[in-house]
């Protein structure tokens, strides 16, 4: 993930200097949709169907620094009500980059955050996530180094555990435990680069870190960047 940050920041640059290039554009937005992905377990339907509205009308808390979008227009919103997006000052600012049609001119009339350089909404999010999956070099699923009860709690929160449909429905996902959802997430993620030779689903019921400390806490380490770096220049994983 903090290759994709690294990637989100120097693509920014780019296309907000030239809406035009459309490669970067792709990539820029593949990064960001694999980011929220990992990041929220959410499917891409969820995040091509997010609209500016949604970007605008989010909740605001910890001085500034969390945000929770609520998007309530994806194929299971009948079952389970609106999917949040729980994210920090850096992740909603991409957002807001897009929301303001700062990458290219024609998104600007767009009402979707996510959208092509013309303008226009994305309705095959598999090639822009495949640019920027390829171009990182990522591959595995972080699903399994979660323990069984931390695997329920992220499946309720990422509107797939059909038993909680009813609860999901009549209620709003509330800020907090969605954040808790969101440190459970970045365990899983943390344990795959840890390991990335199929090991056992791990059953620790420790509290993952809290990644608020800093801006960057939700990054992997120098020294992980480095591994992944040296990995990436030996073998070429591509789409898994």
């Amino acid at each position: 993930m903090a290759v994709a940050q690294i990637k989100i920041a120097e693509l920014m640059k780019t296309v907000s200097c030239n809406g035009e290039q459309v490669e970067e554009h792709v990539k820029f937005l593949g990064y960001i949709m694999g980011y929220m992905s990992m990041l929220t377990g959410h499917r891409s339907v969820v995040l091509t169907n997010m609209k500016k509205e949604h970007v605008r009308n989010s909740a605001k808390w910890n001085q500034g620094r969390r945000f929770q979008v609520l998007v309530d227009d994806h194929k299971t919103t009948k079952s389970f009500g609106q999917a949040a997006f729980s994210v920090k000052s850096e992740e909603f600012n991409w957002l807001d980059f897009l929301t303001k049609g700062m990458c290219c001119t024609p998104g600007q009339e767009c009402e979707f955050v996510f959208h092509t350089a013309n303008g226009k909404q994305i309705q095959k999010p598999l090639g822009f996530l495949h640019a920027a999956w390829v171009d990182a070099g990522m591959k595995g699923n972080a699903s399994k180094h979660l323990s069984e009860t931390e695997r329920k709690q992220v499946a309720k929160e990422m509107c797939h555990e059909p038993s909680t449909a009813e609860r999901f429905y009549v209620a709003l996902p509330d800020k907090i435990p969605g954040y808790k959802t969101r440190r459970l997430r970045l365990k899983a993620l943390e344990n795959a680069l840890n390991d990335d030779d199929d090991i056992e689903t791990s059953s620790s019921g420790e509290e993952p870190q809290d990644d608020d400390q800093t801006e960057s806490d939700s990054s992997l380490s120098e020294e992980k960047l480095r591994t992944w770096q040296r990995k990436k220049r030996s073998n070429y994983w591509g789409w898994p």
